[in-house]
């Protein structure tokens, strides 16, 4: 399958090839020139050796001459009259004329050339066209480029160009000249994930910037909290009375050392005096007043 569709190209880059604005062709000896995607001939009024001599280099001949009307009747559209070269211009369309399809012509007057090398030339290649576009909705599509053996045209066949005239690959793959090229959509795709990328490197960078603060807030609430519970609590065991002396003791227990304070003289408290029972913490803040 692959085999058929290169064979098919390369069939179809025969046809197109020189299918460009201003392009020129021999049909016999008949001369046509391409303009807005269609082939047409050129008429013999004023058209000498110096337009001849142009038109032939520029199909790749040393040089050449004007046949006149002497050749066989052409057809469709005649896209030029009355054309004047000086004979030092690089195509036939850079020489003087009154414009596209102006004319007052039959087809009895297309002009005709008689091209040919004086001596022989080796051909070579023109540069490489631009890569066709590759479908994005088919997969495995392929894409293509070609060029011309008209840089000069050989004078021979011998002389031919070595090579191919064209050359093709799968979409998105380095062609066998190591030539890439790279697609609008891989180009936007690239840019995306660089961006992304960038995007995402700031969001983690805040992130964590945002949680190192949170920890370090979380420690020192941690560290005030933990020096406020290790203060010594003050507390007191026990309270006894003699009833009959009207002698107390009370048995306290502050930063864990126990101390017995005695007292003689009259308690002071809001239970009732024949109480010998623990007083509470109301009693030692009477006492702790005194």
């Amino acid at each position: 399958m692959l085999s058929i569709s290169f064979i098919g190209l390369t069939v179809l880059s025969g046809f197109i090839q020189a299918q460009q604005y201003g392009d020129i062709r021999l049909v016999g000896r008949r001369l046509e020139v391409y303009y807005l995607g269609e082939w047409g001939t050129v008429c013999d009024d004023q058209f000498g050796d110096n337009d001849a001599e142009v038109a032939c280099k520029e199909l790749g001949y040393s040089t050449g001459i004007s046949l006149g009307n002497d050749v066989d009747d052409g057809t469709g559209i005649i896209w030029l009259d009355d054309v004047n070269c000086s004979g030092f211009e690089s195509k036939l369309t850079d020489c003087v004329h009154p414009g596209w399809s102006e004319e007052d012509c039959g087809h009895t007057e297309d002009v005709g050339l008689y091209c040919y090398n004086i001596n022989s030339v080796q051909g070579n290649w023109s540069s490489w066209t631009s890569w066709t576009i590759c479908n994005a909705s088919h997969s495995g599509d392929f894409q293509s480029r070609s060029r011309k053996c008209n840089d000069p045209f050989p004078s021979e066949y011998d002389l031919y160009c070595n090579g191919s005239s064209m050359e093709t690959q799968k979409c998105n793959t380095t062609s066998t000249l190591g030539f890439v090229e790279k697609t609008d959509n891989e180009m936007r795709y690239s840019a995306g994930v660089v961006a992304g990328v960038a995007i995402g490197c700031i969001i983690i960078t805040i992130a964590v910037m945002f949680l190192g603060l949170y920890a370090v807030l979380r420690l020192r609430i941690y560290k005030q909290s933990a020096n406020q519970s290790s203060k010594p609590e003050e507390s007191y065991d026990d309270l006894k009375i003699n009833q009959t002396t009207g002698v107390y003791s009370v048995y306290t227990n502050q930063n864990n050392t126990q101390t017995v304070i005695s007292k003689t003289n009259n308690r002071q408290s809001n239970v009732p005096g024949d109480t010998c029972d623990n007083l509470g913490q109301d009693f030692y803040e009477n006492i702790s007043q005194k």
